[in-house]
C-alpha cells in the first residue's frame, strides 16, 4: 500500500504542477489564452481552480495514508 500511496502522490503532484504551469490560475480576466477570453476563459480558470482544490484534498489523503498504512500490507491481499 505504501508504494501505491507514493505513486499516487507522485502522479497527483505531477498533474498539479502541469496545471499550475498553464498560468490559468494567476491570469487576470483581461488576458487571453489562445484566443479564449471573457466567460469561456473564466470557466477554464474556475475549472482549473476546482481541479487544484481536489488535488490538494487527494494529496493530503495519500500523504496521511503513507504515514499510517502498515509496511506489510499489499493491495492484492484479501
Amino acid at each position: 500500500m505504501r508504494d501505491y500511496d507514493q505513486r499516487m502522490i507522485d502522479a497527483i503532484t505531477e498533474r498539479r504542477n502541469a496545471l499550475e504551469a498553464t498560468n490559468l490560475i494567476e491570469m487576470s480576466v483581461s488576458e487571453e489564452v489562445a484566443g479564449c477570453s471573457g466567460q469561456p476563459l473564466d470557466d477554464l480558470k474556475r475549472r482549473a481552480q476546482h481541479q487544484l482544490t481536489g488535488m490538494r484534498t487527494y494529496l493530503n489523503e495519500f500523504k496521511q495514508a503513507l504515514k499510517t498504512d502498515p509496511a506489510d500490507l499489499y493491495i492484492d491481499q484479501p
